[in-house]
């Protein structure tokens, strides 16, 4: 490896995970060599099996005791960069009770919020008014209120200290989030959540990396027509 790290990635107008661990190495200030497999296409899936046997992405390749292994799973590439690189990672909050909230609101994300998953895919190239248009689902509904009550608790919280969801710096629980708060601009649900919320994700898209990365994304020619319509994920190659 020319680099410390190689990152694979899938396409970034698509693939949200892969956003929150490509953050986590940019915000570290580590160096590493970016790989995009663009997923769904012929051949995608042999190529990322090469890197790691759970098939998906994002992937983070590195050199440990001299020999190359594959770490995978966003949270668990954000757990390995804060302890192979603590005073430069993005970190859980450093109060005990905060640390606690911010781990249990991103573990949350991580495994829930499947409705939102669903209904609303990352396609940061969209703009579309789902909740004006009535397509959404009861459920879908119910975990965007979710996600604006923890955001809004965050930031009531914190207010004085800073801009993110726990003070002056992004944390784990907002590398978790950040594409959360995009999905609401491709869909048109800023305008329905609370002023603190929005705020939020105000300072989400002002963030230099963020815009990077979406200018990226709109660059990208690959289309996945599944997403661009909408499709349920029980209809389509996805996988919640």
């Amino acid at each position: 490896m020319t680099t410390p790290y190689k990152l694979i990635i899938g396409n970034k107008n698509y693939s949200s995970w892969s956003l929150r661990a490509w953050l986590c190495l940019k915000l570290a200030d580590v160096d590493f060599e970016e790989i995009r497999i663009p997923l769904f296409v012929p051949g995608y899936k042999g190529k990322l099996l090469e890197h790691s046997p759970a098939g998906r992405v994002p992937v983070l390749v590195a050199v440990v005791q001299n020999q190359e292994m594959s770490v995978w799973d966003s949270l668990a590439i954000m757990e390995f960069i804060l302890e192979t690189h603590p005073s430069t990672a993005v970190a859980w909050p450093q109060d005990k009770v905060a640390r606690a909230l911010a781990r249990s609101i991103s573990y949350e994300m991580h495994s829930g919020f499947l409705a939102i998953r669903d209904e609303l895919p990352q396609n940061l190239k969209v703009r579309r008014q789902l909740m004006t248009e009535n397509k959404l689902t009861a459920l879908c509904k119910t975990q965007i209120d979710r996600v604006d009550e923890i955001w809004k608790t965050c930031r009531l919280s914190v207010a004085a200290e800073g801009p993110w969801l726990f003070g002056k710096d992004p944390c784990i629980a907002d590398l978790m989030f950040i594409p959360v708060a995009l999905r609401f601009v491709s869909y048109g649900i800023v305008e329905h959540i609370s002023p603190e919320s929005q705020q939020y994700i105000k300072t989400v898209t002002s963030h230099p990396l963020v815009q990077e990365w979406t200018q990226d994304a709109t660059e990208e020619a690959e289309v996945l027509s599944f997403i661009d319509n909408l499709v349920p994920a029980s209809e389509s190659p996805l996988i919640l």
